[in-house]
Order: structure tokens, then sequence, then C-alpha cells
């Protein structure tokens, strides 16, 4: 439940700041990525797991944000990375609020201008850690 909860928050989030969603290996994402601007989300990585009432389970995750690349300059690359790594904050901080979620933390974006779609794209591979809370509601001491 939790992984798929994680996904429908990054899937809104994106939303809100116009991003069309794609989900899965990021080696596919040059049949499937056809709109623009898109973020691509990598399948979600368990990095640990903690309680027993009143469980954390913690992801690693991976999203790439592509924008078309309109043979732009190095001074206009520059200006839509910077968009992207606000867009990536944005992301970043509007998951910290969602219900069942613990924590957001070690957020890190790098710039990319490997196209990874055959129509060309500028990118922002973003990865950040998501602890959320699952709750038991089983009391094993009864």
């Amino acid at each position: 439940m939790t992984r798929a909860l994680l996904n429908n928050y990054i899937r809104q989030e994106a939303k809100k700041l116009r991003y069309t969603c794609y989900e899965g290996f990021v080696h596919r994402a040059g049949t499937d990525a056809d709109w623009f601007p898109a973020l691509w989300i990598a399948p979600l990585q368990l990095a640990g797991v903690e309680g027993r009432q009143e469980r954390r389970i913690k992801y690693r995750v991976a999203v790439c944000l592509m924008h078309l690349n309109d043979r732009y300059t190095e001074r206009q690359k520059e200006a839509l990375w910077t968009k992207m790594e606000q867009d990536a904050i944005m992301l970043f901080t509007g998951l910290a609020v969602q219900d069942h979620m613990a924590a957001v933390r070690n957020l890190s974006c790098k710039p990319d201008e490997l196209s990874r779609t055959g129509a060309g794209e500028l990118s922002m591979n973003v990865e950040f850690e998501a602890e959320l809370f699952e709750c038991n509601s089983q009391n094993t001491n009864e």
C-alpha cells in the first residue's frame, strides 16, 4: 500500500506542476514518453523498515524531469535546468506535507542533456528518500 500511495503522491504533485507522468524503468522512456514536460517515475526502491506497531517504511525515489530541447543555447539550457531544479524542490516540499509522510530528505538534482526519447530533451535526474508511516491495526499484546 505505501508504494502505491507514494507513487500517487508523486503523480499529484507533478500534475500541480503541469508535468505529464510516466512510470517504469528509465530505459523505456524512449518508447513511452511523448508529452512534455514529462516526469518519469522509476520503480521505487525499498530502503528500510522500522517499528512494529507503527512501521516507518523508507523508499529511495528516482524521477527524471524532461523538457523538449529546442536547440537551446548554453544560457537557455542553464535557465531551463534552473526551472527544473525549482520544480524538483516544489515536488519535494509538496510531498513532505502529505498524509502518512514521516519525512522527505536528501534531495539531489543532476542536469543532463542526453536524450532518452526520439524527441530530444533536456532532463534533470532527481533523487531523494521518502519515509511513510504504515500503522498496523493488530495489537500483538492482546
